[in-house]
């Protein structure tokens, strides 16, 4: 009997290695937290995505998204350089230059809504690369007296992912109804969702959310949606790895 868990644990590390070894094989193609549908090609150089929505938020916040730009694999000679310029005061972005040897690199973008006025705010980041030039598109709606709703974290747990509704306006939200879809797994067979409803959350507080019991092998795709009575709808995409009934979620 020990000698049969012994190498079902050995089996089940080995095939972990092989998902984790296929997950940064394919990187260039793929990666959780970015939609690589929505990319703009420049040549042998990719933006993904071309902009990005921040939605409402309150004068005097912050949030901040990552976007991707890299190089085809036959670009790797010469490398690829780009750079980063902005003229809007309530935008940053890190790094401000770098090099793509074909590998992806993710840029970090963060705004700060303090002293913007209400209404719609948009800006542009003009990527300068050896390739041609693109733009990075950045949205954001200030508002006020109103609810906010963000799913702010995802998080695997043993055998369910989890995540976190937060309001992060000044006004509660109420009637708010979830839901969460998941699809991948070996050969595709897994298909399940689970759905819910929340009365109330109140500024700056959260409420978790959770999809039902997983239990596979492989890459899934969960699409999370949040509405509410008095709140633009929230949708988020992610990737996690199922092992048996151990889930691990991509940051």
């Amino acid at each position: 009997m020990k000698s049969v868990c012994n190498k079902t644990i050995v089996f089940t590390f080995f095939i972990f290695l092989i998902l984790i070894f296929i997950n940064f094989s394919s990187i260039s193609a793929y990666h959780p937290k970015i939609d690589h549908h929505d990319q703009t090609r420049h040549g042998d150089f990719f933006l993904v995505p071309s902009f990005y929505d921040f939605g409402q938020m309150l004068e005097g916040q912050s949030d901040s998204t990552y976007y991707a730009i890299y190089a085809r694999i036959g670009c790797a000679v010469p490398p690829c350089y780009y750079t980063f310029q902005w003229n809007c005061e309530w935008v940053d972005v890190t790094p401000t230059s770098g090099v793509s040897m074909g590998e992806i690199d993710y840029i970090l973008v963060t705004i700060d809504t303090t002293d913007l006025s209400l209404g719609n705010h948009s800006c542009y980041i003009d990527i300068s690369t050896n390739l041609g030039n693109e733009k990075f598109w950045v949205y954001v709606e200030v508002v006020e007296n109103t609810p906010i709703l963000k799913i702010t974290s995802q998080v695997g747990r043993f055998s369910k992912l989890f995540a976190e509704v937060r309001n992060v306006g000044d006004q509660p939200a109420i009637n708010i109804s979830w839901a969460i879809s998941i699809e991948g797994g070996l050969f595709k067979k897994i298909h399940t969702n689970s759905s819910g409803i929340l009365n109330e959350i109140l500024p700056d507080h959260r409420n978790w959310i959770s999809s039902p019991f997983l239990l596979g092998l492989g890459y899934i795709d969960a699409v999370l949606t949040v509405e509410a009575e008095n709140v633009d709808p929230v949708l988020n995409t992610i990737r996690a790895i199922l092992l048996g009934c151990i889930l691990i979620v991509f940051r």
